[in-house]
C-alpha cells in the first residue's frame, strides 16, 4: 500500500475516532484531507505522475494544489460517465465546512462532524468507481 494511501485511510478512521470522542472540528479536518490524499494516490499510481509533476502543473494553472486536484478530478471523470457535478458538490461542500473548522472562530457541532465524514465517504465511492470505469475503459 502506498504511504499517501495509507495516510488517507488513518485519517477516514481518525476522524471517526475524533467524532466520537466529541472533536468535532478536528474530524471534519480529517475527512476533507482523507479526500485530497485518495486524489494523490490516485494521480501518482494510476494517472503515474510524479509529486514534482503534480505541483509543477498546480502552479502552471495558478491554482493551489488543493484546487488542482479537485478541478483534474471534476474533468477527469466527467470524462468517464459525465457525473462529476455529484463529485464536485460534495468535494467543493467538504473543503467548505473544513475551512469553517480549521479557520472560523465558530463552534462546530456534531451533526457537522457526522456531515463532513458522510461527504468523505462520498467522495471515496466517487473516486474508486471512476478509477474502476477508467481503467476497465482503458483496458478493453
Amino acid at each position: 500500500m502506498s504511504a499517501i494511501l495509507n495516510k488517507s485511510e488513518s485519517n477516514s478512521k481518525a476522524a471517526l475516532s475524533l467524532k466520537q470522542g466529541a472533536f468535532y472540528a478536528s474530524s471534519i479536518h480529517c475527512s476533507y484531507y482523507s479526500c485530497i490524499q485518495l486524489m494523490l494516490h490516485i494521480m501518482l499510481y494510476k494517472f503515474k505522475l510524479t509529486q514534482d509533476e503534480i505541483d509543477s502543473n498546480a502552479d502552471e494553472k495558478g491554482e493551489g494544489s488543493h484546487v488542482y486536484l479537485i478541478n483534474f478530478f471534476t474533468t477527469e471523470i466527467d470524462k468517464v460517465n459525465a457525473n462529476s457535478r455529484n463529485f464536485n458538490t460534495n468535494i467543493t461542500t467538504l473543503k467548505r465546512a473544513r475551512r469553517k473548522a480549521d479557520y472560523k472562530d465558530l463552534e462546530i457541532i456534531e451533526s457537522e462532524s457526522f456531515a463532513a465524514i458522510g461527504l468523505s465517504r462520498k467522495v471515496a465511492e466517487e473516486l474508486n468507481k471512476f478509477t474502476t470505469n477508467k481503467w476497465k475503459q482503458e483496458n478493453i
